[in-house]
């Protein structure tokens, strides 16, 4: 798979490498366009987590050094600024499980509930004061369960 998305991204030509590397760190951070663009690359949709860093090795492996030195670069006046990819994907994650639970007609109480979670635990969750890759493994299993869908499906991009 590597290959084949090595000479995908050759074949765009000059500054594509930086190109793929930039649209898969997007598309991790939950950017939808990005996603969208990814899924084309990879001729499929997006299966995990995984397919968005074989996109990025396959990329950051035909960067040039400049390339690779810009990169950096931007990630730490990012980082200084504040922002970060990490702190994006906080954000999307607590916006998915309020969307999730929305979608299954379900209050925070009600959901709270079902999963055996302290309520000011699921509001946190969903307001992203909690980080969800931070919580507890049974809260994030247990909200899953009760949500009916996997935990890769809660967690992931």
């Amino acid at each position: 798979m590597r290959e084949e998305l090595m000479a995908k991204i050759k074949a765009e030509g000059v500054g594509a490498a930086y190109r793929w590397f930039t649209i898969a760190g997007s598309a991790t951070a939950g950017n939808k366009a990005a996603k969208a663009e990814c899924a084309r690359l990879l001729g499929r949709e997006v299966e995990t987590m995984a397919d968005y860093w074989e996109i990025s090795s396959a990329a950051y492996t035909l960067m040039t050094p400049g390339e690779r030195t810009l990169s950096y670069a931007e990630s730490a006046q990012a980082l200084n600024a504040g922002k970060s990819i990490a702190g994006d994907a906080d954000e999307y994650l607590a916006n998915k499980l309020g969307q999730i639970r929305r979608e299954r007609g379900m209050t925070q109480q009600q959901l709270a509930a079902k999963a055996r979670v302290a309520l000011s635990t699921l509001q946190k969750l969903e307001s992203g004061k909690n980080r969800i890759l931070g919580a507890q493994v049974d809260i994030v299993c247990k909200l899953a369960q009760a949500l009916g869908v996997t935990v890769e499906e809660l967690v992931s991009m």
